[in-house]
């Protein structure tokens, strides 16, 4: 079922957060008075006039998305059908047309965030970027709807069609949220400034790749092996996944089952390498805590880390449909 038109949350002011009203075009965001609606008009107005014709669903089990043309101008709301599952996202079509006329959807590639990139607050949303994986070197031309609403200064080059999408959390944690004119300006502030970094996030990094120094790129073979024996043993069978699959929510929630196994199976083999008189660096005195665990959990959510043969499987998949498409031609 779908939720209700998202409104605002509050009466307060977008730009300052005095309590503020409506403004009288699209009826969907607060401001206090002439001077922050004039200070916020440049990034507001993109999307302001549209809202109304995007504000009721044209059917049931739908989300409003903004999306970025990369032909055009400015951002544009559009709803898409919903795609089931515990982790709501848009059914994009053929929004993302592969290149060099592929009859294949393309694959995308997805970078979610929870925190205001400027304070680090926590949002009401997880807000979710997708582009297409091989925008970068299949010649696709920078998105002038993102150049545009960020003056043309963005953290990474965005080349061709991007969207974003909204889903909830805490208790509604993987539900969709419809996106509308209030989250232009965090979604700008990402586009521009990129993730929020962690204050320690340089040494729970270093952790992370001393691990996967010791013990392999991303996810051991055997740590896999390791649980998909387990599994076996309760009588469950592990799920086969193909490329394609990668950024479905099936796909996601195993990948951080995998990666939570992945954790006790570390510990358990610096244990035994201790026991066996295997000297292992000591770099790290204290035992992985709640918040270095979020953060992995985080950095896997937002697309920021992921499995190396995964990535190679992605790579690889792309680079031999365009290497095909163009001996074809």
């Amino acid at each position: 079922m779908t939720h209700a038109t998202m409104a605002p949350i509050n009466n307060h002011c977008a730009v300052c957060s005095e309590p503020g009203k409506l403004c009288g075009s699209c009826e969907n965001i607060y401001y206090c008075g002439p001077v922050c609606q004039k200070d916020d008009w440049k990034v507001h107005k993109l999307l302001c006039r549209s809202f109304k014709a995007a504000r009721e669903p044209p059917g049931p089990n739908m989300m409003r998305v903004i999306t970025f043309p990369f032909e055009a101008s400015k951002p544009e709301f559009r709803w898409m059908p919903i795609r089931p599952g515990k982790v709501q996202c848009p059914v994009v079509g053929n929004y993302f047309d592969p290149s060099f006329g592929s009859t294949k959807h393309a694959q995308t590639n997805a970078m979610g965030f929870p925190q205001d990139p400027k304070t680090g607050k926590k949002l009401a949303l997880r807000i979710t970027v997708r582009v297409r994986d091989t925008s970068m070197f299949d010649g696709a031309s920078l998105n002038r709807a993102v150049n545009h609403l960020c003056d043309g200064t963005t953290h990474q080059l965005f080349k061709g069609p991007a969207l974003a999408y909204g889903t909830g959390v805490g208790s509604e944690d993987g539900k969709h949220v419809n996106l509308d004119t209030t989250h232009l300006n965090v979604l700008k502030d990402w586009l521009v400034i990129g993730f929020c970094v962690n204050k320690n996030q340089e040494a729970y990094l270093a952790r992370y790749n001393e691990e996967n120094t010791m013990f392999g790129s991303g996810i051991p073979k055997d740590c896999a092996n390791e649980m998909s024996t387990e599994l076996r043993k309760k009588g469950e069978n592990p799920p086969t996944f193909h490329p394609q699959d990668f950024d479905t929510p099936e796909f996601l929630q195993w990948y951080e089952d995998l990666e939570q196994f992945k954790q006790k199976w570390v510990a358990k083999k610096q244990a035994e390498q201790v026991a066996n008189g295997i000297r292992v660096p000591v770099k790290f005195p204290h035992p992985i805590g709640e918040e270095e665990l979020a953060w992995r959990t985080e950095m896997r959510m937002s697309g920021r880390v992921l499995n190396h043969d995964i990535m190679m499987h992605i790579m690889k998949d792309s680079a031999a449909r365009i290497c095909g498409a163009v001996r074809d031609r």
